[in-house]
């Protein structure tokens, strides 16, 4: 096998991998969609507990899901140096799996963005009151 960068990806199956969480990421968004409008939970896909309310999203015109804040005890932050800069790390309290990245330029009164990544979550309804 060469050392082209394609044939890398293919011999190590990340490519199977990456059409899988992208196919599971369209089948989530598709529920995102049906659940527009109806009260639903953000969830870590890691382990289906329960990070964000449908309440707290707002659109941050980034593409990303947005959150002004998580389901209170939910989430953990951590410092992230990666990237080039210094920003704060969002995990889920239960599986430790990675979420997204917390920005102080969200909407008031808090002032927070909590910019997640789409495939770190799992959109579910919530039982109508």
């Amino acid at each position: 096998m060469g050392s082209h960068p394609e044939a890398l990806i293919r011999s190590h199956s990340y490519l199977a991998t990456a059409e899988r969480l992208a196919y599971n990421k369209w089948q989530d968004f598709a529920s995102y969609v049906e659940y527009e409008g109806l009260g639903w939970v953000a969830e870590a896909t890691g382990c289906d507990f329960e990070v964000y309310h449908s309440a707290d999203k707002f659109d941050s015109g980034t593409g990303w899901p947005s959150f002004t804040r998580p389901i209170e005890g939910a989430v953990g932050t951590s410092e992230d140096r990666g990237w080039f800069a210094t920003r704060i790390e969002v995990q889920c309290r239960r599986c430790g799996s990675h979420l997204g990245q917390v920005f102080d330029d969200g909407p008031k009164p808090a002032g927070l963005r909590y910019c997640m990544t789409g495939i770190a979550l799992r959109f579910e309804p919530t039982t109508a009151s």
